[in-house]
């Protein structure tokens, strides 16, 4: 769950990132070091000026772009670096809302092929009438087929959702 504090921080940051024209930039690298970073820039017994230092590491190795800096000092300086990977998350929502996408969480069994995930994104399309970008979770428990969640859409269609309806029906 993403909380309103979150929220705003992505609200402030898409619109600062899209008025200098790097908002799919900014989503990425920021979403790229919640995953890295977190750890680093929210504690962990480090000093204020210690998680600085580490983020201008970080900066200098990965190529991050000064907005994506500075937003990275202001969550330090704020005590807000926890806070990170929810920004992120909901920085991506809103930038792909305003782009017309959709990000779908597939689950499957195994690892999808490349054209397996092509046409579940374009099937996704046609269903929701937008861009669709697909998230890939993988879960043996499915055992086969594939269950997709594109926004209020809920398509199931694997083995193990079968097997429960018909144990239902059985009843």
């Amino acid at each position: 769950m993403i909380s309103a504090l979150a929220v705003r921080y992505a609200k402030a940051i898409l619109a600062a990132a899209t008025e200098l024209g790097g908002e799919d930039l900014v989503t990425g690298e920021l979403s790229a070091v919640a995953e890295a970073g977190r750890f680093f820039l929210s504690g962990s017994g480090a000093g204020r000026s210690q998680r600085h230092a580490a983020v201008d590491e970080m900066a200098e190795a990965c190529g991050l772009s000064p907005v994506s800096v500075s937003v990275l000092h202001l969550l330090v300086d704020a005590g807000r670096a926890e806070l990170l990977g929810e920004i992120a998350e909901a920085l991506r929502e809103l930038a792909d809302r305003a782009a017309g996408r959709l990000t779908a969480s597939v689950t499957v069994a195994r690892p999808m092929k490349a054209t397996e995930r092509k046409r579940i994104a374009a099937a996704l399309q046609v269903l929701v009438g937008k861009e669709v970008i697909v998230e890939e979770e993988v879960s043996p428990s499915v055992i086969g087929g594939a269950r997709a969640r594109a926004g209020n859409l809920l398509i199931e269609g694997t083995v193990a959702g079968r097997l429960e309806r018909l144990r239902h029906s059985l009843r």
